[in-house]
């Protein structure tokens, strides 16, 4: 059996059996809360949020100050503090989402780095954030 998702011409298959990684291609800054939700319905083991942005910063304008593992309780407690913001605040609701609904890592990446989900998936330090309970 497979799943076929579309959206705006783009078709995905694959295995229901066999998936593990489940890669949403995002390039909006706002990210539909259905569209977050497919990891989970799909039982998916991560999230991969590819994005125009290198993940998490302390201070938006400096790479330098990006987070590389964060949990739930700190994404909440960085919201709060105005850290997270702007266009983060959906893409990192959508990684917490996805985590209480049983995927057990969410990654924000930046898609335009090349070999990006390669490096955050298969090195210690990634090149992103991810996010887990």
């Amino acid at each position: 059996n497979s799943i076929v998702l579309c959206r705006d011409g783009h078709k995905l298959s694959c295995d229901h059996r066999g998936i593990f990684v489940l890669l949403l291609l995002l390039l909006l800054l706002s990210l539909p809360p259905s569209e977050c939700q497919i990891a989970a319905a799909l039982q998916a083991e991560k999230l991969i949020l590819m994005t125009d942005v290198p993940g998490v910063l302390k201070d938006k304008n400096d790479v330098s100050t990006k987070y590389n593992q964060l949990n739930i309780r700190e994404c909440r407690q960085l919201t709060e503090e105005g850290i997270i913001a702007g266009g983060m605040i959906p893409k990192v609701q959508c990684c917490i989402r996805c985590l209480s609904q049983g995927v057990t890592a969410a990654h924000i990446i930046d898609g335009r780095s090349r070999h990006s989900i390669l490096m955050e998936l298969l090195t210690d330090e990634g090149v992103g954030t991810m996010i887990t309970g």
